[in-house]
């Protein structure tokens, strides 16, 4: 008996669980720094890092993950917030992971960023599949 049987065909699945387990990542990362951290201090964390505009890039990094979050876990434009958020995961992987390692030695290396960045280029190459909000109402992908 082959396990191939019973799961050939089930892409559509797969891309859901996909979109629902990074986005409750991204949904509670996005969560925690709009509202126990504030984008203030994660604008003073980007500043700490010389990035430019950190006030207004603290809102939007917020932002940006809790809605892209949200948006993946019911599939609505995952494409878009998907490359939103490989933007995000490239951000931080060069900007704080490189120093740390893949591994970090007493703080959190590079492995989750990069697991994170590959499961959204699959979103970015395959899109949110037929159990996606926006498949529902508009039976297509809106971007």
């Amino acid at each position: 008996m082959c396990l191939a049987k019973y799961i050939k065909d089930k892409n559509d699945l797969a891309l859901f669980i996909l979109r629902l387990s990074i986005g409750v990542i991204f949904l509670a990362h996005g969560y925690q720094k709009l509202f126990i951290m504030k984008p203030v201090a994660v604008a003073g964390f980007l500043k700490n890092l010389g990035f430019p505009f950190s006030d207004l890039f603290g809102w939007i990094l917020s932002l940006t993950e809790f809605i892209g979050g949200l948006a993946l876990i019911v599939g609505i434009a995952v494409r878009g917030f998907a490359i939103l958020l490989s933007i995000v995961m490239v951000l931080a992987i060069l900007l704080v992971k490189t120093k740390i390692g893949l591994i970090g030695q007493g703080s959190v290396g590079a492995e989750l960023d990069l697991a994170l960045l590959s499961s959204l280029i699959v979103l970015i190459l395959k899109g949110g599949g037929i159990y996606s909000l926006e498949q529902k109402i508009f039976k297509k992908e809106l971007c």
